[in-house]
């Protein structure tokens, strides 16, 4: 059954690449990653002057004790605010795959030393502390809460916040993802897994979809969208199609054939109520894995056909893998890729491979976005140009 669909206002993000989604964008066309290679691991992080700015809300009181990935979510939400009409019916849905490690970690490794813990370790801690420190700094009235599905979660955030606004709980919300795990313990449980390059010196340590990919690369980032259930002259994008599906085969939950992010695909295409050959451009998850990749592929065969896909766009080899807020941050590429009218290139192919080079989209109107995420979880969204 085809829905009414949720409009995007407006959107924001950190990432390696800087202070918004065209600070990605350049970074993209120009064919330049954002991530280091070097000691000790590869991996993507804020630049220096986002996180001096982030350290300079700690001197705020009610922000003080708060984990970083808190205070990128605040700094990101306080850029949307401007947008929001009545901040007493906005609600707020923002999660993490990890949720705030930092605090977490260092609190733990206070306590195995003796040392008494502050009273603030608790609620800055908790899963639930970021969207509440988010809301409260925003005087938001609407419902707020934290959600994790891993590598899906901004996506799931999304569609979240569609179902709070269809249910009539709130006029519009503010969704996204948040992540600040850069550290050596999960480092390592990432190489535990299998699923990290821990290779060194590469001009490209990520690269999604090319047979030499050897793994994911851990980033940090935030990214959030406003969304309404009107259209207003603000709107950048309207979202007509969601679905979401998740498989328990593995404890990573990635099957060869990717079934899951199939179903999730072919669940969107029925809501929004078009046919596959209507989707004009797949902003993919392209973690970099080995198996995640390959069953990325395969979903999209199943849904598409082997010759029938539309173009592929990736963009964790520019910045990284974000894990929570990966995925929203993809939707925002989305809409800017539709408005270019444009792919950016995949410099870490060999020049003359499809994925090299950039390419003009010859119809832009509807992208498809897709995540994937550790046990199971797909999510798809269909977004639409506006003009």
């Amino acid at each position: 059954m085809k829905h009414t669909p949720i409009y995007i206002d407006n959107y924001d993000c950190l990432t390696p690449a800087g202070r918004g989604v065209d600070s990605v964008m350049r970074s993209l066309f120009a064919g330049r990653t954002e991530l280091t290679s070097t000691e000790p691991i590869a991996q993507g992080s804020l630049p220096f002057s986002l996180h001096d700015t982030l350290q300079f809300l700690t001197s705020e009181k009610s922000l003080r004790e708060h984990d970083p990935l808190t205070l990128m979510g605040v700094m990101v939400g306080r850029s949307l605010s401007s947008g929001l009409q009545n901040c007493s019916t906005t609600g707020l849905i923002v999660g993490s795959s990890r949720g705030p490690t930092q605090t977490l970690e260092k609190s733990f490794a206070e306590f195995s030393k003796g040392v008494c813990l502050k009273p603030s370790v608790s609620p800055t801690s908790t899963a639930s502390g970021i969207s509440s420190a988010i809301a409260r700094d925003l005087k938001l009235g609407g419902p707020s809460f934290s959600l994790s599905a891993a590598c899906s979660t901004g996506l799931y955030a999304l569609l979240q916040g569609i179902g709070s606004l269809k249910a009539g709980l709130c006029d519009d919300m503010i969704v996204g993802g948040v992540e600040a795990a850069n550290t050596d313990f999960t480092f390592e449980m990432l190489r535990s897994a299998r699923v990290l390059n821990t290779v060194l010196n590469e001009d490209f340590p990520c690269r999604p979809g090319s047979d030499d990919r050897r793994g994911m690369v851990l980033s940090e980032g935030a990214a959030l969208l406003h969304l309404t259930s009107e259209q207003s002259a603000r709107s950048k994008a309207s979202v007509i199609g969601w679905g979401a599906a998740n498989e328990s085969g593995t404890l990573t939950g990635v099957s060869e054939n990717g079934e899951a992010l199939a179903h999730a695909i072919h669940n969107a295409l029925q809501v929004a109520g078009i046919a596959p050959d209507s989707v004009d451009l797949i902003v993919g998850h392209g973690a970099g894995t080995l198996k995640g990749d390959k069953a990325e592929a395969a979903a999209y065969r199943s849904v598409f056909g082997a010759e029938a896909r539309p173009p592929l766009v990736w963009h964790k080899w520019c910045v990284g893998h974000m894990l929570g807020a990966s995925a929203a941050l993809s939707v925002m590429l989305a809409v800017e890729h539709l408005e270019r009218q444009e792919l950016s290139p995949h410099p870490y192919f060999a020049d003359g491979q499809a994925m090299f080079a950039g390419k003009h989209l010859v119809s832009s109107k509807i992208a498809l976005i897709t995540s994937m995420g550790f046990g199971g979880s797909a999510c798809a969204l269909l977004v639409k140009k506006l003009s």
